[in-house]
């Protein structure tokens, strides 16, 4: 790791050192010197002199060049930030950090009630627009052969953001979300809706629920983006157990 670190400083310090270098070159080589011309123009034609101020003007562009791109690098680290996003399933306002299992009763199941929350924390501005713009969706994925999951309230979610598929639990995570607005940084946003899980047939089996991306345009161009995100999410593990 810390050699992949310095080989990314060396290659910045590399492209600085082009770059500034060039800028002096050009200065300097350029038959119409605007530095010697100047001193010309008010009679400081000593060329010792010239020189010295020549190179005091280099000294103090290559100093402004310097900072000049070690701040707009940082605007862009900054605006590249990651931002960080929490998934956290609870039952009876606990985090569920277990299996949940299922035993039967008689021939049958019964339905469990879970929470789902998502917790985003906007971070870097260039980064949200992208995952706005790509309308960046993170989905709970199940086996629908195993399970099924539905609103606990009926067959539509209180919540716009959630959607249930075939295989999975849709978080349409900014589409009800405002970016512009002022206190859009700095804090984190919560989601939430209630869904009940019910085994479909009485057998052992075991099963899970987990996560991945996906967006509603710009396949490529998503991939690409949510590949360095993390999600803080503990896959569940659910357990059902057939009749004795």
């Amino acid at each position: 790791m810390k050699e992949s670190i310095n080989f990314k400083k060396e290659f910045s310090s590399l492209g600085k050192t082009f770059v500034i270098t060039t800028v002096v070159a050009f200065i300097i080589t350029n038959s119409d010197n605007f530095i010697f011309s100047f001193l010309d123009s008010i009679g400081l034609t000593n060329d010792v002199f010239q020189k010295t101020v020549l190179s005091a003007v280099v000294t103090l562009g290559v100093g402004l060049v310097k900072m000049l791109l070690l701040l707009v690098s940082t605007i862009i680290v900054k605006n590249l930030e990651e931002p960080k996003i929490k998934i956290i399933l609870t039952k009876q306002d606990k985090e569920i950090i277990s299996p949940i299992e299922f035993a039967p009763i008689g021939k049958e199941y019964e339905e469990q009630e879970f929470k789902l929350k998502v917790e985003f924390e906007p971070k870097g501005k260039i980064n949200v627009f992208i995952l706005k713009y790509i309308g960046i969706e993170v989905n709970i994925y199940f086996n629908p052969k195993i399970l099924d999951i539905y609103y606990e309230y009926g067959w539509e979610s209180k919540n716009p953001s959630f959607e249930i598929s075939d295989r999975s639990i849709k978080i349409k995570l900014l589409s009800q979300i405002n970016t512009t607005g002022k206190r859009f940084y700095g804090r984190k946003h919560i989601l939430s809706e209630n869904f009940l899980i019910k085994p479909i047939r009485t057998h052992d089996s075991e099963t899970y629920l987990d996560y991945d991306f996906s967006a509603c345009k710009h396949g490529t161009i998503s991939k690409l983006v949510t590949k360095k995100i993390e999600i803080d999410y503990k896959t569940i593990d659910i357990i059902c157990k057939g009749v004795a």
